[in-house]
Order: C-alpha cells, then structure tokens, then sequence
C-alpha cells in the first residue's frame, strides 16, 4: 500500500453537539490530506441535528452525512462503512479527537507493510501532558505482525481483555473476510464484538506506544444510561457467544463466561447505578465508593481512593450535579481500573 492511500473517518454520531468540532479540528488540521469523514446521525433531536448542519456547512472538506433512525453505534458505524471509500479506516467517537497532526500520515507509512492489517495507537485523558494512559508492553511493541496478533488473542482469551475501535485502525479489505450483521442493532461490547471478527481476519497487527489520540470524559457518554437501557443483557449475551466462538476457534480450551461477566457487573454496571442513583454529597460519595470497592476486592493498583484521586473531576462534577449526578467518576474509577487490570494481567501472562 502506497502513501497515497485513503483514510475513510467513520463517526457514530448522537447529541454530542459543539465536541465534534474538536473532533473535525482535528483531522483538518492533519499534514496528510488524502482523507474523508463520513458521519452518522444515529437520531440525534432536531435541535442537534440543526446544530450538527452547521457545524459541517463550517468545513470546506469531504463529510459525508448519513441520518438514521436508532439503530445503536454498532449499526450506525456500518452506515458508515457502507459509504466510504477509502483503504484504512478509523473510528473515533464524535466526542474525542486526535492530539498528533501527523497522525494520519503514520497511519498510512504504516500500512505499507502488506503484513500488517491492523494499528493498534496509544492514548491520553491529559492532551496537555500527552502521556500515555497505558504504556503497552515492549514485547508488543517489537513483535512481528503476526506474533502480535498472537499474543493480543492470548491476552483477550486469558485475561478478558476488551478492546476499543477508537483506538485501532484497519485496512477496508477486512470487512469483506468477517461475518457479521451490519444491520444489527448493538449499543453495548460493539467495539470488542467487532474487533474479534477483524482479529480473526487479520493477518498481523502493529502496536505503538505513540499517543494519537483523546479519550475525552464525558457526561453524556453512552456508558451513564447502562443501568437503564434493557439491551444491555441481549448485548452482552451476544458479546459472549462471540467470545465462545473464538475461543474454540482459536484453540483457546473454555471461555469463563462467569469471570467476565462479573467483571463487567462489578466494576462497569454497579458504580453507574450506585453514582447515578445517590443522593449523597461529594465527601459522602467518594466514602461509598471506597466502601464499594473494598467489599468487591477490586484493586485500583497505584491509585488511591483520596482527594487527589478525584480532585480533576470535583469542578466539572459540580456543573454535573442537577443533571446527570456525578457519572463521570465512574466513567473514570471504570477507566483505572480497566487500566490498571489490563496491565497487570498483561505483565503476568507474559512471565509465564
């Protein structure tokens, strides 16, 4: 592949406003110009759909604008990928953005190599620093493409490991090899169910500690209504089918369904409700959290449940407080502990 390749941007987009601006910013600002944007409305109000008609009429560039009704991210990435025309894609969600302008221009020095089919990129929630959430290993970093495809299905298959879209691009030649149902209405595990068909396409896969990308925090993510959206089990039901396939597929011996799934309960389902359902204040929350944790066993390794650990979220919890009551912290109590597990795990595994 030549570095005049195509870079196809797909956004599932729904009510994120003025934040994918940023978003859009971000790519136009990229020094590597051979790119398009195709963005779906997955039935966003009528007023923010006005509102996103405007920001797109702001841009002289190659958006494309799709409407539907709700049909979930995983089918509204779909759309997207029916319309795209280029050979690498890249999904980010609508209220994040890239942090590197030549990012872009990576992405397609990279995909030169016909071995590689699959980047897997870092990313930051401190854009001023720009440090890596997590450092991947150097054993990642130095595998061969196909050695890495290898060990990341090793990490998925012992340790339960999810993986996120935003954070890898791949080449359009895979959604022709997987089998899957575009049409499919999916709002929970879409990334991770979509990533095992592409992994199980893939013929190798580079990781890089380089930081592209912000995962932006944000009150009206998806992740706050879990608790209140009856999809969540049909979803997660499909997710683990989809694990069980692979897993005998890929030579692995059992799937522990129930490991996963309290994993998923336990440190993503119940901080929402117990954040979003409580009337406490903000000294009389951060003790239930701590008292929650404990009674779970659940290791926050190097991240203590004090003051500094919630300090750069108390402001922006404050202006949250009426409306969506403090779903930000376990937005982000869920992302170190995501974290820290991952890390660990993926420590242990390769000391075997």
């Amino acid at each position: 592949m030549q570095n005049n390749s195509k870079i196809s941007v797909c956004i599932a987009y729904h009510n994120m406003g003025d934040l994918i601006s940023d978003l859009i910013d971000s790519i136009v600002a990229q020094t590597y110009k051979n790119w398009e944007i195709i963005i779906c409305d997955n039935n966003s109000t009528k007023e923010e759909q006005k509102k996103l008609d405007e920001i797109i009429k702001k841009y002289k560039c190659d958006i494309k604008l799709i409407r539907t009704g709700n049909i979930g991210t995983y089918s509204a990435r779909w759309q997207c990928y029916k319309k795209i025309t280029g050979d690498i894609i890249v999904t980010p969600d609508s209220d994040d953005y890239y942090v590197d302008s030549e990012f872009f221009t990576f992405l397609a020095k990279t995909f030169e190599n016909p071995e590689i089919d699959i980047i897997r990129y870092n990313y930051t929630r401190n854009p001023d620093a720009n440090t890596p959430f997590i450092v991947t290993p150097d054993e990642f970093i130095n595998a061969s493409p196909k050695e890495g495809i290898d060990l990341l299905k090793k990490i998925i298959f012992e340790e339960h490991v999810f993986n996120s879209l935003t954070i890898h691009s791949f080449r359009k030649s895979l959604l022709d090899k997987i089998d899957v149902d575009p049409d499919m209405y999916m709002r929970y595990f879409e990334d991770d169910y979509m990533f095992l068909d592409l992994l199980d396409a893939a013929s190798g896969i580079k990781f890089s500690n380089n930081v592209y990308y912000n995962y932006r925090i944000n009150s009206d993510s998806i992740s706050s209504t879990m608790h209140q959206d009856d999809r969540f089990k049909e979803d997660f039901e499909r997710h683990e089918k989809q694990h069980s396939k692979y897993a005998k597929k890929w030579g692995f011996d059992s799937y522990d369904e129930e490991a996963n799934y309290n994993f998923i309960y336990k440190v993503i389902l119940l901080p929402v409700v117990l954040l979003t359902n409580t009337n406490k204040s903000f000294k009389e929350l951060k003790e239930s959290l701590k008292e929650y944790y404990e009674k779970y066993e659940l290791e926050i390794n190097n991240h203590s449940l004090d003051d500094k650990f919630f300090k750069p979220y108390e402001r922006f919890l404050a202006k949250l407080f009426f409306k969506k009551r403090f779903t930000a912290i376990a937005l982000y109590i869920k992302g170190f502990i995501f974290v820290d597990k991952v890390k660990c795990r993926i420590e242990s595994i390769l000391k075997r």
